[in-house]
């Protein structure tokens, strides 16, 4: 279902995944990942709320007209907090995301979910970390992770 990540759509801009059949059938879909701190000194005056919704509107002013118009798709911005709290369409992307797999799964819809937050809060932990210590990697190599498809096996080893 994802096909490519850092999709360039025009010189200026690279969008971070496509999907084909997504939101709609045969239709490309594409999304933005963007992690913000609502705690920063520009941000200190604002709720959670309404900062998630700024940085969506900001990406939708950036993306969405061209997606629509060249590309012929859809466009959904995925903002996240550094403490794990999803924007409005995150979070709708994010339920039809685990109804779609606990479906074609056969696995039950909560299991489905609370793996996925799961995973979602150690990418936060991590992107948090690597921005404070770096990474090891060198430049140019790839980093194999293991991700198990068995939603109800790996929420009960979580919780081991």
């Amino acid at each position: 279902m994802v096909q490519q990540l850092f999709v360039s759509v025009s010189n200026n801009y690279q969008l971070d995944i496509r999907a084909r059949g997504f939101w709609r059938h045969g239709q490309q879909s594409y999304f933005d990942v963007r992690v913000t701190n609502p705690f920063c000194a520009t941000a200190m005056k604002s709720s959670v709320k309404s900062v998630l919704d700024q940085h969506e509107k900001e990406k939708k002013r950036n993306y969405n007209h061209r997606i629509m118009t060249n590309e012929h798709g859809t466009f959904t911005p995925l903002v996240f907090t550094v403490f794990g709290t999803l924007g409005k369409e995150c979070n709708t992307f994010i339920t039809s995301l685990c109804q779609k797999l606990a479906e074609k799964n056969n696995e039950q819809y909560d299991d489905v979910l609370n793996w996925l937050r799961c995973k979602l809060s150690f990418l936060c932990i991590k992107s948090c970390v690597r921005c404070i210590r770096g990474t090891r990697v060198k430049v140019g190599e790839k980093i194999n992770e293991y991700i198990s498809s068995d939603f109800g096996l790996d929420a009960f080893n979580a919780f081991r």
